[in-house]
C-alpha cells in the first residue's frame, strides 16, 4: 500500500482572492497556451476527431494580434477551458484554477438555489439556500441578472466538455457545471433572478452564497426529503406489467474494480443474473445503464455477451497519435504507457495516427448462453456515458430493441478515453487530464455522426417526478412491451 503524505497550505480569504484574481502576463500566457495546445495535439487520441486543426491556429493568431493582454488567472482558464470544450470529448477534462475551490467554499459567489434542467436551456428552481427560504421550488427561471437564461445556458455550456455534441450528455454535465461556471464567468456577490410562477412573473434581488453555506441549509432543509440514488449498483427485480413479469435490471458501473470493492465480483455477477433470468422464463428485459458513466471496456463485451445471439464486432479500431509518450515539454512521464509504443503500428488509412495490432475488445465475440432472446427495451440517459454508451452502440447495431430515455451522453461511433497523461501548465497552474486512445465503433448511421444514441421514446423525469419519487422513465420503458 502506497502511503500518501499530504501538505495543507491554509491562506486567508484575501491571499485566496489574489491566487484566483492573480495577473497573467502576456509572455506567461503565450507560454502556457503553447504547451497546453502542443499537448493536446501530441497526445490526445482523437483531439481532431470534431475539432478542425485551423481552430487552434485562429486563436493562436488572434491572440498574438492583441499581443495577449495582461489577464486574470481566472479568466484565462475560462479561456484554457473554453477550447478544451472545443475537442468535444468528455474524458477530457481541467482542474479549476488554484484556490478556486476555497475561495468559493469561503466567499458569498455561488448562486444561492440549484437549478433543475427539464430540458436543455429550460431549468426551475429546486433548492433554496438563500437565508428567508421562501423561493417558489419549481418555478422557471427565465433570466438571470437580465440574460435570458436559455442564453446562460448556451454562454456556459462552452465550457462543459461532452462527447461530441450530445445534447444529453451537455445537460448532464451542466447540473453540477452551471453553479461554478457561473461565478466564473458572470461574478458578483448578488443576483437578479426572474422567474415565472403561478401565471406571474417576477424579479428579485438576492444575496449570493459561499459553498459552504450552501452545503449547510442543504442539510437544514433537504437531507431528509431528498431522493437517495445510494441503492446497489448493479441487481435485478422483477415488476409484474400488465404484459407479465418484466425483469429491471440496473447497472451502475462497469469499473470492475469499484464494483468488486461493493461485493458485485465481475464478470461472475453477468451469469447469476441471466440464470435468473432464464429460471424465472422471463420474456421482457429493461437494462437501466441511466447514470452508468462507464469502466472497463472488457466488462461491456461481456454483458453484450448475454443480450446479443449472434458474433458481434464492439470496436473496429483503436488508434492514437503518438507511440512516444512524455516527450512533450508539460506532460507527465506517463510511467507505466511506455509499453503501448509496442503494440502500436502506422495506421495507413490515418495519416499521422497509430493503430493497435492486438486488444480483447477488437476481437469478435460469441454469445454466451444463457442468451436473453426476449424483448429489451434499454433506459439511458445522458450520464450514460463511455463504455455504457458503447454497450448501447453494440446492442442498437447488433440486436432489436426499444431505445427509451435521454440521448446518452457519450458518442455512437465511440470516445476518446482508456489511458490518461496529464500536462500541467507552468504559469497558470492548470493541470489537464488528456486520453490518449480514441475507439471507433463499427456502426453506421451518419446522422448520428457526433451524437449519442437517440431514443425511440424520449422522456425524462422532471423535477415534479423528482420531488414526487415518480421514475416516469421506468414506467415509459414497462410500456413499450408487446404480448
Amino acid at each position: 500500500m502506497k502511503r500518501i503524505i499530504i501538505t495543507i497550505l491554509v491562506l486567508s480569504s484575501s491571499a485566496l482572492q489574489a491566487q484566483v484574481f492573480d495577473t497573467l502576463t502576456s509572455e506567461q500566457q503565450s507560454e502556457d497556451w503553447e504547451i497546453f495546445r502542443g499537448a493536446l495535439e501530441h497526445a490526445h487520441g482523437g483531439v481532431h476527431w470534431y475539432m478542425p486543426p485551423e481552430r487552434w491556429d485562429s486563436v493562436t493568431q488572434v491572440m498574438e494580434a492583441k499581443g495577449w493582454p495582461a489577464q486574470s488567472m481566472n479568466d484565462f482558464s475560462l479561456l484554457i477551458r473554453q477550447e478544451l470544450t472545443a475537442v468535444h470529448c468528455g474524458h477530457t477534462w481541467m482542474n479549476d484554477v488554484n484556490g478556486w475551490s476555497t475561495y468559493q467554499a469561503e466567499n458569498p459567489v455561488l448562486l444561492p438555489f440549484n437549478i433543475y434542467f427539464n430540458a436543455p436551456g429550460e431549468g426551475v428552481l429546486y433548492h433554496d439556500f438563500t437565508a428567508e427560504g421562501n423561493l417558489p421550488i419549481g418555478a422557471k427561471v427565465t433570466h438571470l441578472d437580465g440574460l435570458a437564461f436559455s442564453d446562460v445556458y448556451r454562454v456556459l455550456s462552452r465550457y462543459v466538455t461532452a462527447d461530441g455534441y450530445s445534447e444529453g450528455g451537455v445537460m448532464n454535465r451542466m447540473r453540477w457545471n452551471i453553479i461554478p461556471r457561473y461565478a466564473q464567468h458572470f461574478g458578483g456577490n448578488e443576483v437578479a433572478l426572474t422567474y415565472e410562477w403561478e401565471g406571474k412573473t417576477e424579479t428579485v434581488m438576492l444575496s449570493n452564497v459561499s459553498r459552504n453555506t450552501r452545503r449547510e441549509r442543504f442539510e437544514e432543509r433537504y437531507a431528509e426529503t431528498e431522493p437517495s440514488y445510494d441503492g446497489p449498483a448493479l441487481y435485478l427485480e422483477v415488476i409484474d406489467a400488465e404484459v407479465g413479469k418484466v425483469g429491471h435490471l440496473v447497472h451502475n458501473s462497469f469499473t470492475k474494480s469499484w464494483m468488486r470493492q461493493r461485493g458485485y465480483p465481475l464478470p461472475k455477477k453477468y451469469g447469476e443474473i441471466f440464470e435468473q433470468v432464464a429460471e424465472q422464463e422471463l420474456d421482457y428485459l429493461i437494462l437501466d445503464l441511466r447514470d452508468n458513466g462507464g469502466g472497463d471496456d472488457y466488462m461491456g463485451t461481456l454483458l453484450c455477451r448475454y443480450l446479443i445471439n449472434q458474433p458481434f464486432d464492439y470496436f473496429v479500431k483503436m488508434q492514437t497519435s503518438t507511440r512516444r509518450l512524455g516527450k512533450t515539454p508539460g506532460l507527465d512521464k506517463a510511467n507505466g504507457l511506455r509499453f503501448i509504443g509496442m503494440m502500436l503500428v502506422k495506421d495507413r488509412e490515418v495519416a499521422g495516427q497509430y493503430k493497435w495490432i492486438w486488444s480483447k475488445t477488437l476481437r469478435t465475440h460469441r454469445p454466451k448462453a444463457p442468451v436473453f432472446k426476449g424483448q429489451l427495451v434499454v433506459l439511458s440517459d445522458g450520464g450514460t456515458f463511455s463504455t455504457a454508451t458503447d454497450v448501447v452502440s453494440t446492442i442498437h447495431n447488433n440486436r432489436e430493441a426499444v431505445f427509451v430515455g435521454q440521448e446518452t451522453g457519450g458518442g455512437y461511433y465511440g470516445n476518446t478515453s482508456a489511458a490518461n497523461v496529464k500536462v500541467v501548465l507552468p504559469n497558470s497552474g492548470l493541470s489537464i487530464t488528456i486520453p490518449i486512445v480514441r475507439y471507433t465503433n463499427p456502426v453506421d448511421k451518419p446522422e448520428w455522426v457526433g451524437r449519442g444514441i437517440i431514443p425511440d421514446v424520449p422522456v425524462f423525469n422532471t423535477h415534479q417526478d423528482r420531488l414526487a419519487g415518480r421514475d416516469a422513465m421506468l414506467e415509459k420503458a414497462i410500456q413499450q412491451f408487446q404480448e
